[in-house]
């Protein structure tokens, strides 16, 4: 079953991207202040996308940063080149996997990994790598959600509560966050840092929309997890209660900082 009513980018994209851009940009600025950059410093961004941090941290820094990019994606890596033509500052991309990183070890001051280690298999060879290329002394960090800490106010909680474990099972690491402490206590790395942001969201659209609530439940009906019956009801639910202002949720992010010592892994 589908819901084709709910969809705020097709019906106002400027408004919905806005809305989004608002919400997310406090966390945002956090993480990127926590990188504690300093000037002339070689920064790797590893999942970089279409380069929205970097850029970001190219216009605004008070100082230039030396700013590579890393994707596996080369459609991303091309719309980020575009974006950073013309301008300041030394912004590289390059095309590799997260398990095989194209840059030589210790060439980093400080990198980062922001909301991929939720879809990787293996976390600690990706860290291991990002280990590898940043020098001694130099700053490691990860910022990744925690599927499992997604909550929504809804009138029918016990059934809310098998969606929610739903959608955080079926992602590849879908409690990642919460494990980023351990990681880098187990990969060695020293001077770890942690701490949490929550993002509440009380518009049922963008809600649907950033965690893809149509998509899980559409799911589990075609696995027969739910009925189609109770996938409609619950759906009614959720929209009669967002009409009504009752409607809030939330999800927990972990980020998290730790510094290589001479002679560690990597």
């Amino acid at each position: 079953m589908t819901h084709e009513t709910v969809n705020p980018y097709q019906a106002d994209p400027v408004d919905y991207l806005s809305r989004i851009a608002s919400l997310f940009a406090d966390y945002k600025q956090r993480a990127l202040a926590f990188l504690q950059c300093t000037e002339g410093e070689h920064l790797v961004d590893v999942g970089c996308g279409a380069g929205d941090d970097l850029l970001y941290l190219a216009s605004s820094s008070p100082f230039p940063l030396r700013l590579t990019g890393v994707d596996p994606e080369r459609t991303s890596l091309a719309a980020a080149r575009k974006r950073a033509e013309g301008l300041g500052g030394e912004i590289t991309f390059l095309e590799g996997s997260f398990a095989g990183l194209p840059l030589e070890s210790d060439v980093a001051d400080v990198i980062r990994c922001d909301r991929v280690f939720q879809h990787l298999t293996d976390p600690m060879a990706a860290l291991a790598e990002m280990m590898r290329v940043v020098k001694p002394g130099g700053r490691v960090v990860v910022v990744d959600v925690d599927w499992g800490s997604l909550v929504l106010d809804h009138p029918s909680p016990a059934l809310t509560d098998r969606i929610l474990s739903y959608i955080c099972t079926s992602h590849v690491n879908g409690r990642a966050g919460r494990q980023l402490v351990g990681l880098f206590h187990q990969a060695g790395l020293q001077q770890v840092e942690a701490y949490s942001d929550s993002v509440c969201v009380t518009d049922w659209p963008v809600a649907v929309m950033i965690w893809a609530l149509q998509d899980a439940v559409d799911r589990m009906v075609a696995e027969d997890r739910l009925s189609s019956h109770q996938a409609s009801d619950w759906w009614l639910e959720a929209e009669t209660h967002a009409e009504q202002s009752l409607f809030s949720g939330a999800m927990t992010g972990f980020v998290v900082r730790g510094c290589k010592q001479d002679g560690s892994p990597g």
